[in-house]
C-alpha cells in the first residue's frame, strides 16, 4: 500500500492523555520533545546511509521511527517506515529514496498537527 496523504489518529494523542491525567507525569510532552528533537536526525542519517548503500542501518531506524511514530497516531509515517523497513529486509532498496522524501514531507505536516494539539 503506498502513502501519500499525511494520515493522523488522534486516538492515540488522547490515550497518552489519559495516562499523563493517571499517572501525573507529562507523558506526552516528553514523547512530543523526543520526537521534535530526534525525528530529523534520523531522517538525515537515514538519507545519508541509503545514498551509501548501507540498508541494514536504514532498515533498523526505520523500525525504530515506525513504533515511535505509531505511538504518536502519526499513521502514514508508520507506514512509510514499515514499508522502508519490509522492503530493505526482503532485499529491495530502488525505493528507499522516494519513501524517505515522502517521509520527510509526512515528518514537516506532522510538526504542525503536533503543535496544533499541544495548544
Amino acid at each position: 500500500m503506498e502513502v501519500k496523504e499525511f494520515q493522523f489518529d488522534m486516538s492515540k494523542i488522547l490515550f497518552l492523555r489519559q495516562i499523563e491525567q493517571d499517572n501525573q507525569e507529562k507523558v506526552l510532552e516528553v514523547l512530543l520533545q523526543l520526537y521534535f528533537k530526534n525525528t530529523p536526525l534520523s531522517l538525515e542519517t537515514m538519507t545519508l546511509q541509503a545514498q551509501e548503500g548501507r540498508f541494514v542501518e536504514v532498515a533498523q531506524e526505520a523500525h525504530k521511527l515506525k513504533s515511535s511514530c505509531g505511538n504518536l497516531g502519526l499513521i502514514s509515517l508508520a507506514e512509510i517506515f514499515a514499508r522502508i523497513e519490509r522492503q530493505l529486509k526482503s532485499g529491495i532498496s530502488e525505493n528507499v529514496s522516494a519513501d524517505l522524501a515522502l517521509a520527510i514531507c509526512h515528518f514537516e505536516d506532522s510538526k504542525q498537527v503536533l503543535h496544533d494539539v499541544l495548544k
